[in-house]
């Protein structure tokens, strides 16, 4: 019960995310570095099977006796475990994806206010058609990817102005920027 306490009052002061699934990452670098889709999936599920309203109706629906009539001072009847429940599917919905995810950090940690190794333009990077996705090698041998969904995204978000977006090698601390040039350009020679 104090555990149920705890975990709605910890989601309510949640400034992000990231911490309504109960992870830290100070920085969008720590995000991509140390916060994967597994850590994600299984913060969800452990809040998850806390939060879960059916999973309250069993433990509200009698109390150590047998009797129904503890609910007044039972944390299940508290008014923000829905509320709570919503706000971790939405942030799992959210952080589970990579292009919302994408999204999502590029929201919360503008790439403008990055520092970068160095700077690309979209054309400098390669087509992978298995992947759908633009790739780059890095000087340590690991690569640079912008999925295309992601394109799309920051297309629509930049009104088919074009984009500046910040990539990290999935190998080193290595981080490039990317521009890229209004539409009609770039993603749809691929």
């Amino acid at each position: 019960m104090a555990e149920l306490r705890q975990l709605l009052d910890q989601i309510a002061r949640a400034s992000t995310l990231y911490e309504v699934l109960g992870l830290e990452a100070a920085s969008f670098e720590e995000a991509q570095k140390y916060i994967t889709a597994g850590a994600i999936r299984g913060a969800y599920l452990r809040r998850a099977l806390i939060l879960h309203p059916d999973k309250q109706s069993l433990v509200s629906g009698a109390d150590a006796s047998g009797s129904a009539g503890a609910h007044a001072a039972d944390p299940a009847a508290d008014p923000r475990l829905a509320a709570s429940y919503l706000r971790l599917r939405e942030a799992y919905d959210t952080l589970s994806t990579a292009a919302s995810r994408a999204q999502y950090d590029h929201n919360l940690w503008p790439p403008s206010s990055l520092l970068v190794d160095d700077e690309f333009s979209l054309e400098d990077m390669l087509f992978d058609e298995d992947d759908n996705m633009y790739t780059l090698p890095c000087r340590c041998s690991g690569v640079y990817r912008l999925h295309v969904d992601e394109i799309d995204s920051l297309y629509a978000e930049s009104q088919g102005a074009g984009f500046s977006n910040v990539l990290f090698c999935q190998q080193c601390s290595l981080k490039i920027r990317i521009q890229c040039s209004g539409i009609g350009t770039d993603s749809e020679e691929a």
